[in-house]
């Protein structure tokens, strides 16, 4: 009540207490709403600059004001600067040359790993990318392995190097007295790349950090992030990919449900133990497993064999994953719900509310289909799309 009254003087309203008072059924309905941020409010307040009513949320429904300030600066800018844009490693690259070294500084749930081998095979560096996981007695093999690379123009990719603290004075040496020796104009070596990950560590070589270009790849926030994040790695060849003309759609839509599947486990971590009791690191491994062994049990089979599919997805492939016997059971119910066979049915719905549903991809175009209709949904999901 004492932010209400210190909100008048902000606003600059005498009559605002007495008004909130008289129109108390009117504000109530507002703190009671699942989207108080949305709503237009009592008289005088719907007047109310955009800054104002991120003040007055701020003292109504605290746990709105995130959104609310998300919408604040899709009104005055763009929505651009509320979502985050795709990791570009291509564009890291070209950025670079052979003298300066690439750093990814690791976080949790975050693996550079298939982006590197992706990235090294569109630039015919697959057979030339060598790495070495750093640790006890393997800083004699990363210099030799990163001499050999100088000399052949190859790629060399030190992984984590936070475990190994007391080898990085020796790599800083390395990088100063050979690196920085190498010409861009030398085409003998221009095409060798120093790749470098870590965990934030106070002991990572200073002078590395300042010549080298630093890389992060946050694990994607919110379920229509996580599903954008899956299919702006997929293309038109990978969603035809199913050789088998009468499943082809139905290959399109439960390549969608199992890609849903994979948001929505990751994303009810949110909720705490009400999600998992356990928080589980679940990442793009456990996906493109799945996704190759419904690839494979489609073509291989007259008859989708959707059981045997829930069994590999739940139980081996995230289930690998579960410690908690609860946990398993609420993920087995999960995938129960996004690989059966009414998905291959027109419109299925995934949630009550019918926003998230199966869709009728254009059979020219399908990853452009689905790619429109995940930036139509909205940007925060409702517990209710989680089962919640």
């Amino acid at each position: 009540w004492n932010d209400m009254i210190q909100l008048s003087y902000i606003i600059n309203s005498n009559d605002f207490i007495s008004n909130f008072i008289n129109n108390i059924d009117k504000w109530q309905e507002v703190f009671d709403s699942n989207e108080p941020h949305k709503l237009s409010y009592p008289s005088p307040c719907n007047h109310m600059t955009p800054l104002q009513k991120l003040c007055l949320l701020r003292v109504l429904r605290r746990d709105k004001i995130e959104y609310a300030i998300q919408d604040f600066i899709t009104y005055y800018l763009n929505d651009l600067y509320i979502q985050p844009p795709s990791f570009d490693l291509r564009g890291c690259y070209n950025d670079s040359d052979a003298s300066i070294p690439l750093i990814f500084i690791l976080s949790s749930g975050s693996d550079p790993n298939k982006d590197l081998d992706v990235l090294a095979n569109d630039m015919k560096m697959s057979t030339r990318l060598h790495r070495i996981a750093l640790g006890q007695g393997q800083g004699k093999k990363a210099a030799q392995l990163i001499e050999k690379g100088i000399a052949n123009g190859d790629w060399v990719l030190l992984q984590n190097c936070h475990l190994s603290i007391s080898w990085m004075s020796t790599l800083e040496q390395i990088c100063e007295n050979n690196l920085e020796s190498l010409s861009s104009n030398d085409t003998s070596n221009s095409t060798f790349r120093l790749w470098l990950t870590s965990m934030p560590s106070d002991s990572f070589p200073i002078s590395i950090l300042q010549n080298g270009i630093k890389i992060t790849k946050e694990p994607p926030k919110g379920l229509k992030q996580n599903l954008k994040n899956t299919y702006i790695k997929l293309d038109n060849s990978i969603l035809t990919s199913c050789y088998k003309s009468d499943k082809k759609l139905a290959y399109q839509r439960l390549l969608f449900s199992l890609s849903f599947y994979h948001a929505i486990v990751i994303e009810r971590k949110r909720f705490g133990p009400l999600g998992w009791n356990i928080p589980y690191e679940f990442n793009d491994t456990d996906f493109d497993i799945s996704s190759a062994q419904l690839l494979l049990y489609i073509n291989s089979y007259d008859e989708i064999p959707y059981k045997v599919l829930q069994q590999l997805v739940s139980v081996v492939n995230y289930g690998g994953r579960i410690t908690d016997d609860k946990d398993m059971r609420t993920s087995d119910i999960l995938i129960s719900k996004y690989m059966n066979s009414k998905i291959i049915q027109d419109d299925y719905s995934f949630s009550n509310s019918k926003i998230y549903h199966s869709i009728l991809p254009n059979a020219d175009s399908p990853i452009d289909s689905y790619v429109d209709y995940i930036d139509s949904l909205p940007l925060h999901a409702e517990p209710e799309v989680f089962g919640m």
